[in-house]
């Protein structure tokens, strides 16, 4: 059961309900949805700083083990999952938000920890109710293959360190003090705002992810 219904159920509203509002479109325009990258963006790596680093080695090499890939995404077999036709579904009792006891009781599906987090998705989605399964189904035709992880060089990545945290950081300043009117959106502001902009990288920033997109994707 969906979390939302189930706390609206327990505060007293019976006959609450919630469905999925399924994609649409004007005319002409293919509605879509970007299935997860089968490449996660993340990895992980040993410090220079490790004493034993061999042993480390050895660790990080257990990890992803077929073992060690179960305890980070799953836990233990009989106390957060069980084996269903052969295949891991976690605990009735943890309810529609399974990650919330997996992550506080078993140090589970933590995005920083586990290795594996497809494992977890897939093993939750495997426990759904009909209902919470038959939207998944009604949205599985409008899926299209992810995008492609844009490569960058090592020159590349130093600007984007430099240049991207203090951009969004103002970006998201300024923006803020749109909305709320503590500037004033005038034409001499907007224009302060985009040369600050210029000025903190921006056009660099967007030359190298056109430059990158275009290694990745080819120039068509």
């Amino acid at each position: 059961m969906n979390p939302t219904i189930d706390k609206a159920k327990q505060a007293g509203t019976s006959d609450y309900d919630l469905d999925a509002l399924p994609e649409f479109a004007a005319d002409g325009v293919k509605t879509y949805q970007f299935s997860r990258p089968v490449v996660g963006s993340v990895g992980r790596a040993i410090s220079a700083k490790v004493k034993d680093k061999e042993r480390a080695v050895k660790f990080l090499d257990y990890l992803v083990s077929e073992e060690g890939t179960n305890y980070l995404s799953l836990g233990i077999e009989g106390k957060s999952y069980t084996l269903e036709d052969g295949k891991p579904v976690y605990m009735k009792e943890f309810g529609a938000s399974p990650y919330v006891p997996l992550r506080r009781d078993f140090g589970v599906w933590y995005d920083n920890i586990s290795l594996n987090n497809a494992l977890a998705r897939q093993t939750w989605e495997r426990g759904l109710d009909d209902k919470s399964k038959a939207i998944n189904s009604s949205y599985e035709k409008f899926i299209i293959p992810a995008p492609k992880a844009l490569v960058k060089t090592t020159e590349e990545l130093d600007l984007e360190k430099s240049k991207l945290t203090p951009l969004t950081k103002f970006l998201e300043q300024k923006i803020t003090e749109f909305v709320t009117g503590k500037t004033p959106i005038t034409d001499a502001n907007y224009q302060q705002f985009l040369d600050q902009l210029k000025k903190l990288g921006s056009d660099e920033l967007l030359d190298m992810y056109n430059t990158a997109y275009q290694r990745t994707y080819g120039s068509k």
